[in-house]
């Protein structure tokens, strides 16, 4: 009783300090201190390691790379025929798709494609498992990666260690080639691919390859790992590409940054929380950074790699990466069982240095802890008619606490079974109009085409103007009904405002579990304002308001326009079932109307601070 009578009396200053020591935590845990060095859990992957068979040379890989150019529909008989010549299992997959749904609302304008893909069949087994080395074409430039496949193939052909098929897999117009195969490889239909079925099958993938180089050589390869909605592989597959980087003495980068020469230094520890947050944001956009995302739909633990061509380091030939291609190959080869032992759940500073989720969860924890410890307080406190409780009260009115704490459970049960329509009645009535706005922020793209032709825009700039008109009208809507229709009694303010609380910590809660790096975001801008936000007058008013636009849905855009456009996120929202628009107009934009309804109550009602 003592403790609960100290937190009420200084709750404001406990939420400031669980908000501030769950972002301090999480930005010392970039140091070398709080995070680990990576390791392998799986020692069925250490095969790999030894030293490479690779047999074939620079002028093989450079004479395979000169039969393509960047028009890959001139040069797809051509290397089925090299397929075929090598001993492949060779057969193809046409495909069509739809990749916008805003400037082409209504003439389904269909994009084709042709998928090419060979089986090197497992001649020690039964070929119940295989593994992928997925090559995407480039209609613009050529994908050199392209000569390394087909070098390791034939040299793959005359080897008779292979228990695993070894599928060969070449795919037009990105991630759609990849989905397109994937889904029929698995009879997963998508409303917005239209592909042949598969002619022949191999076992059951285990993990996929996606090469990726645009130049006839590289200096570093940079290590693409984050799939669909936060998705990432095991751990294991991306420590064992960085084991071999290093074996063959290969720069390697995460997110196109370098481990530190020296990580026990202040620019160490700027680099590793640099390279952490270049993950999240990745992350938090809910989109894929490769094909690799494909594959981690379907529980396949995917990487790509992609070469890099920079003048600050020597370039090295494409021979030492077909060595590199070769050994994780030969170590996914020896996998007796799925990746299971490592982390799924991680955040990497660097290629060589990892950040477990049993480290970076309790940052959240503590900085959600500041809106529940608020609500809890207001709850326990609602039979004080004071706004706030502090340290410099009385000992009177600190008495006067102590016998509320005793009787505050007894008095608020009966009040609220003797009255729930008038507590609780403007409240429900209140969330239930956030999230029908929230539903008509989601729905609003469908009339796209009809806002285009009523005021002559086109569909994008149509697009958008629709979004922020809903916005703004759901804004004014909740001022006009808050101060015309209805006002709250004390008792129901105090109720909405408990309500928003515990619906943020838990919507965002819930949003972190499925993505940690949005959902860390999210509560990095919306906890100090739902936890202080309150019925206010004057000047105070409007800077509680101005708070709020400042954290809205398009301001947030604006911050952002660079990474993503906003019409992209609703078209990956609709073909790569990415969460980041529906979390927005679903999750986001109701908690934030929420709260935008608290500083609309009625002057006479006053809220405990």
């Amino acid at each position: 009783m003592k403790l609960l009578k100290k937190l009420l009396c200084n709750v404001n200053k406990v939420c400031v300090f669980t908000y501030l020591a769950g972002v301090i935590w999480f930005i010392l845990l970039s140091h070398p201190q709080f995070h680990a060095r990576c390791y392998f859990s799986e020692n069925a992957l250490s095969p790999g390691l030894v030293h490479s068979q690779f047999a074939s040379s620079n002028n093989e890989i450079a004479r395979f790379n000169r039969y393509f150019t960047g028009d890959t529909e001139k040069t797809q008989q051509t290397m089925i025929s090299l397929l075929q010549s090598i001993g492949l299992e060779v057969h193809q997959q046409k495909f069509a798709f739809r990749e916008d749904f805003i400037n082409q609302p209504e003439e389904f304008q269909l994009k084709n494609g042709t998928n090419i893909y060979g089986f090197m069949r497992a001649p020690r087994s039964a070929g119940t498992e295989s593994v992928v080395i997925n090559i995407p074409l480039f209609h613009s430039q050529p994908n050199y990666a392209v000569g390394i496949a087909l070098a390791l193939a034939k040299q793959m052909r005359g080897e008779m260690h292979w228990a695993k098929d070894i599928v060969f897999l070449f795919t037009e117009h990105g991630s759609y080639g990849a989905q397109a195969w994937l889904d029929a490889y698995h009879g997963t239909p998508s409303f917005h691919i239209a592909a042949d079925p598969l002619t022949s099958h191999a076992g059951s993938i285990q993990a996929a390859i996606v090469m990726e180089m645009k130049d006839k050589s590289f200096t570093y390869i940079n290590l693409k790992l984050e799939g669909y909605n936060g998705q990432l592989p095991n751990m294991d597959l991306s420590n064992l590409a960085v084991r071999l980087f290093k074996l063959h003495e290969i720069l390697a980068s995460v997110n196109y940054q370098f481990h530190p020469y020296d990580p026990s230094t202040m620019d160490g520890f700027k680099s590793f929380l640099k390279t952490t947050l270049k993950m999240m944001k990745q992350l938090s956009t809910g989109m894929s950074s490769g094909n690799h995302g494909d594959f981690l739909r379907y529980n396949i633990e995917a990487i790509t790699l992609e070469g890099i061509r920079s003048k600050q380091h020597p370039n090295r030939d494409l021979l030492a990466l077909h060595r590199i291609l070769e050994g994780i190959c030969r170590s996914l080869n020896n996998l007796l069982e799925r990746f299971h032992q490592s982390f799924f759940f991680y955040l990497l500073p660097s290629t060589e240095r990892y950040i477990s989720i049993g480290m970076y969860m309790p940052c959240l924890g503590l900085v959600l802890l500041a809106p529940l410890l608020k609500a809890l307080s207001m709850l326990v406190r609602s039979e004080i008619t004071d706004s706030d409780v502090t340290e410099e009260q009385s000992d009177d009115q600190k008495e006067n606490i102590d016998d509320i704490l005793q009787d505050v459970g007894s008095k608020y049960f009966e009040e609220t079974v003797q009255t729930p329509t008038t507590q609780w009645n403007s409240v429900v009535q209140m969330m239930i109009l956030c999230h029908v706005a929230g539903y008509l922020l989601f729905r609003s793209p469908s009339f796209t085409p009809v806002w285009s032709s009523m005021f002559s825009l086109t569909f994008t700039t149509s697009f958008i103007f629709l979004l922020v008109t809903v916005h703004l009208a759901a804004l004014v809507f909740m001022e006009l009904h808050s101060q015309h229709f209805f006002s709250f009694t004390q008792e129901g303010a105090k109720n909405f405002r408990v309500a928003s609380l515990l619906h943020a910590a838990i919507a965002v809660g819930v949003i972190s579990i499925m993505n940690f790096s949005l959902g860390f975001i999210v509560s990095l801008f919306l906890v100090p304002v739902v936890t202080f936000i309150q019925t206010r007058e004057g000047w105070l008013k409007y800077l509680q308001k101005l708070s709020l636009i400042i954290i809205s849905l398009p301001l947030i855009h604006f911050y952002t326009h660079h990474a993503y456009e906003v019409v992209q996120i609703y078209n990956f929202h609709l073909t790569n079932r990415s969460w980041l628009f529906p979390a927005a107009s679903l999750v986001y934009f109701p908690m934030w109307l929420q709260l935008w309804g608290i500083t609309c109550c009625s002057k006479h009602v006053e809220i405990a601070n």
